[in-house]
């Protein structure tokens, strides 16, 4: 069952493995310096890893003031009916960064960083925490 599940979740792309890469690609410049954007997708039929995922971004939500993480939410099973979601999925295809579900797109300045694959809650907020200069408080504790 677990496998099956596993595939459902990658159908949505390129069938593929959990990566981390970085593109230079100007997405999302409208930031301040002390702020990123992280951008969740997941998708309806991915309940056994995309729903935990989801809960835990919304957790860590709660625990990182706006003005220094901007959360987007993108369910792509909604490609079909919003043509924003199906941008979205075509330019991160293309870019060949994000293989499945669930998968974050973290914008910092000019740069983007991906990674798919699930993350429990203390791993998500490393890897962002990574790329702040300016460290917010909880990437001290």
């Amino acid at each position: 069952m677990i496998k099956i599940i596993y595939v459902l979740c990658f159908i949505i792309f390129l069938p593929g493995c959990i990566q981390q890469g970085i593109t230079e690609t100007p997405i999302q410049n409208d930031l301040t310096q002390e702020q990123l954007k992280l951008e969740f997708l997941y998708a309806d039929g991915c309940e056994e890893f995309c729903l935990p995922a989801l809960l835990i971004v919304k957790d860590m939500e709660d625990e990182i003031i706006e003005e220094q993480l901007i959360v987007k939410y993108i369910n792509l099973t909604e490609r079909h009916t919003n043509p924003e979601i199906m941008k979205i999925q075509e330019e991160y295809k293309d870019m060949n960064k994000i293989q499945g579900v669930p998968a974050y797109a973290l914008h910092k300045n000019n740069e983007t960083y991906f990674y798919t694959g699930y993350l429990e809650k203390s791993a998500l907020i490393d890897w962002i925490c990574q790329h702040y200069d300016i460290k917010p408080d909880i990437c001290l504790n």
